[in-house]
């Protein structure tokens, strides 16, 4: 059997240029046994060829996928070729997936994807999968990502043709309740790690400049990155990844980090917003998110914009250890008005920062702030193709849609003019460690 895997392209965020390879995808041609073909198309560096004739499609599509998803879909279901699709949206909303292709798999790859082969096999694929288990990742009967599938070209690669990053995942599962967040719902509160050899077997067969761990936890799951990471000691990776800004106050963690090849750590600046407490409390026992998960020595339940100096301290420390910081910041949240740009750009600037992204909310299906905007009628588009973080898709509490996107542009043009982009990613994805900016 022919099988035929495709990734939907979607709109980049114009100041980011990197474009990852996508897991989804390459982890469900893992789990497909040797005898069929496989091909992969990530349509964000080739176009689609609808002029084929695989036995099946096979698509895989976050919520801002899912639109050009939905437009491949019936082409290839045209030519009386079945497709199947599945990842975070179809999980999410297989009822509204469902017209649009012959089979929605709504749930876990591992879970799902070996009776969907029998049944293509015996061509009686049903027109659903799905379940709400969640797979032990620590059994060892799992092939890694088929990364060989990818194009030589078409990724950001370095001056050597080398790719500059693939993705990884050491595990599933996140704890934390962010409002814009659904990843919880998804793969679950309870972190769900791989074995430490299945992981650093994987590793070894990387060859992009960085790996990008995509796990949530990292610092929530200490114990096993702890390990994780000093077996990873000497291997000679590079690696980056998303945390909490707590880790600075853990200096054991941090120095076996950077000896395992940490070089660059992603920090979301979200503001404490009050009127969520109520909301979080009733899913965890911390009444803050994002940055304030736990508290060390540094009390981050604070404003970072009304007292920034402990922030401040805590990216000092870990640019001190040798990690570049990229910070992200999104606006849109009720507490947000329109002085949160100029203030989120001092901020940004005074605190060192190696790089930032900036972007507006996104309140991706069935996330928390998703269904609260709705509850009060405030979603204004449910066009998913504008679900990137480029868009205004609600309306905001404080500022007019117009307001909201023109204070996001406005910043980024004033951060370009003291941080050009493209010359401090050569620096911070160039350089052996990060050099303090002055």
């Amino acid at each position: 059997m022919e099988i035929l895997f495709i990734s939907p392209r979607w709109e980049k965020f114009k100041h980011w240029p990197f474009h990852m390879s996508l897991l989804g995808p390459l982890t469900v041609a893992g789990l497909t046994p040797g005898e069929h073909t496989i091909h992969y198309i990530d349509e964000n560096v080739e176009p689609v060829d609808f002029s084929v004739r695989p036995d099946v499609v096979v698509i895989s599509a976050m919520t801002v996928q899912a639109q050009r998803g939905y437009e491949i879909a019936e082409r290839f279901r045209e030519a009386s070729i079945p497709v199947i699709m599945g990842g975070l949206h179809a999980t999410l909303l297989p009822d509204e997936v469902q017209p649009h292709v012959t089979t929605v798999a709504s749930g876990e790859g591992e879970l799902l994807w070996p009776q969907i082969v029998k049944d293509l096999d015996k061509k009686q694929l049903q027109p659903l999968y799905a379940t709400t288990e969640k797979a032990s990742l620590d059994c060892g009967v799992f092939q890694p990502p088929r990364r060989d599938l990818l194009k030589k070209i078409g990724y950001t690669k370095t001056f050597l043709g080398q790719r500059v990053i693939d993705t990884i995942q050491a595990g599933r599962g996140c704890a934390r309740n962010c409002p814009d967040c659904n990843v919880p719902l998804v793969n679950g509160r309870r972190y769900r790690p791989r074995r430490l050899e299945d992981v650093l077997r994987e590793i070894e067969t990387i060859e992009a400049k960085f790996m990008f761990f995509v796990d949530d936890s990292i610092p929530e799951n200490r114990a096993y990155f702890m390990e994780l990471f000093r077996e990873m000691k000497g291997m000679n990776k590079n690696w980056m990844s998303v945390g909490a800004l707590h880790i600075a106050s853990d200096p054991d963690f941090v120095k076996v980090m950077v000896e395992s090849g940490c070089r660059v750590f992603y920090i979301g600046f979200d503001r404490l917003d009050p009127s969520w407490r109520p909301v979080q409390a009733a899913h965890t026992q911390h009444n803050f998110y994002r940055l304030d998960i736990k508290k060390y020595d540094i009390n981050f339940q604070q404003d970072f914009l009304v007292n920034p100096q402990p922030y401040y301290q805590a990216i000092n420390r870990l640019r001190a250890a040798g990690i570049a910081l990229i910070g992200t910041f999104a606006f849109g949240f009720d507490i947000d008005d329109r002085s949160i740009f100029e203030k989120s750009l001092n901020f940004a600037l005074e605190s060192n920062l190696d790089l930032a992204d900036f972007g507006v909310v996104v309140p991706y299906p069935k996330s928390p702030l998703a269904l609260k905007l709705e509850r009060e009628n405030r979603i204004i588009s449910h066009d998913w193709a504008k679900y990137n973080g480029m868009h205004i898709v609600f309306q905001p509490a404080q500022m007019s849609p117009e307001q909201l996107l023109e204070g996001t542009e406005w910043l980024w043009q004033e951060w370009n003019k003291h941080r050009p982009i493209f010359r401090n990613m050569i620096r911070v994805f160039g350089e052996e460690r990060p050099t303090l900016i002055r």
